[in-house]
């Protein structure tokens, strides 16, 4: 196998994308492709698994480019999905090692969400598919003097991460917040989950180091109101 520098692989591999692109009328002259940089980029990210590995670039297109064109929507969830939403919450569970805390169950959920309207939830799809969600409330400030976006939950399933659909549903609720005329909107983050903070800072969320969560979970919540 003959040495690349990463110079000459980079040359290389952005030549296939053009050609790539020249196939699919994506070239960067066309407006209608908002993805440009980022094929680029998948494709001088992924050199190795193309030269290295002596993968067929038709193959290396099948499974990176067009993928990139899959539909992604978000959409609220319905009420016969509490179900779908207590499934997602016990995967966020999972993913933050916490699963035996999960007491909720399906009536509960759909009595809290569909039928007091306590919070609301939206789902990340990829081609009709559900891969995520976010479970969010308003809260008030009284600082501000107006309501606030608390955002409780957010999850995107692990195959699916790295697509750019975590913020994109963080922009989503953005817009709504300014929609509903909110005056911030806030969520917790466990210290160790870096790549969700790197996110976060990405954004301009600035943690609130200064300040420290205190809670009456329902035990200690009836024993209080008791005494």
């Amino acid at each position: 196998m003959p040495e690349w520098s990463i110079g000459a692989v980079s040359k290389t591999v952005e030549r296939f994308a053009f050609q790539g692109f020249e196939s699919l009328s994506l070239r960067k002259k066309d407006s209608k492709c908002p993805n440009y940089r980022a094929l680029v980029f998948l494709f001088l990210h992924d050199y190795f698994s193309v030269f290295l590995q002596r993968q067929p670039i038709f193959v290396f297109l099948q499974q990176n480019l067009f993928k990139m064109n899959s539909k992604f929507n978000i959409r609220p969830a319905k009420p016969e999905e509490a179900g779908l939403v207590l499934e997602f919450i016990k995967k966020l569970a999972v993913y933050e090692k916490c699963a035996d805390e999960v007491v909720a169950d399906e009536v509960t959920l759909h009595h809290s969400l569909f039928v007091e309207h306590s919070a609301e939830v939206v789902f990340a799809e990829e081609d009709s598919v559900v891969i995520g969600f976010a479970l969010f409330f308003h809260n008030f400030s009284t600082f501000v003097g107006r309501k606030g976006l608390y955002l409780e939950d957010l999850f995107i399933i692990p195959e699916k991460r790295g697509k750019g659909y975590g913020k994109a549903l963080l922009k989503y609720l953005a817009q709504l917040a300014v929609e509903r005329n909110c005056g911030r909107m806030e969520w917790i983050c466990l210290d160790w989950n870096q790549p969700a903070l790197k996110v976060y800072r990405s954004i301009g969320a600035i943690p609130m180091d200064e300040w420290t969560v205190q809670r009456l979970d329902e035990s200690a919540l009836r024993k209080f109101a008791a005494d």
